[in-house]
């Protein structure tokens, strides 16, 4: 899958892209490499081609002296504000469509953490079949997130990426 946004990983490098048309200057830090100056281009995209980064690299940005996490990476290590991780793409196909029309949809929310016993991914994969017996046609995973010490609900930044931290 080409993705628009953040990075994109294939066999000898990276390729990081920021969307920021009304910054001036933007700037990727690596953890290994230090900053290094991002390209503007026409679309309001700034890009970055790294050889030799691979996926799990620590990354940041900076732009015009403000230093953010990635808001388009797919994965953090640690907290939302964070360092960034690379993510290799998982390697599946796209589907050309929907396997079924919305309104025969049967929803179920489902907490990664509580679906299995092992409260990992992998757990959830292998119970698959559990939620299409029981009916569900799709399943809307909630957000995978620690809570923050001292506030109520999820971590609302960088909803759509996965938190690294570490188990107790």
């Amino acid at each position: 899958m080409q993705y628009t946004f953040g990075p994109s990983p294939d066999a000898t490098g990276t390729t990081f892209r920021l969307w920021a048309p009304s910054r001036n200057d933007v700037q990727l830090i690596l953890d290994q490499h230090g900053s290094l100056p991002m390209q503007r281009r026409d679309d309001g995209l700034w890009e970055l081609r790294v050889e030799d980064v691979k996926p799990g690299a620590r990354y940041r940005i900076a732009a015009d002296g403000h230093e953010f996490p990635d808001p388009a990476s797919r994965q953090q290590d640690g907290d939302a504000d964070g360092w960034s991780l690379v993510r290799a793409p998982s390697g599946l196909p796209p589907h050309a469509g929907p396997l079924r029309p919305w309104h025969e949809t049967i929803l179920c929310e489902v907490h990664v953490g509580t679906a299995s016993p092992e409260g990992t991914f992998r757990g959830l994969m292998d119970r698959l079949e559990h939620f299409r017996d029981a009916g569900y046609t799709g399943l809307e995973l909630m957000p995978v997130s620690r809570k923050e010490p001292g506030k109520f609900g999820h971590t609302m930044r960088h909803i759509l990426k996965v938190l690294r931290t570490p188990r107790v």
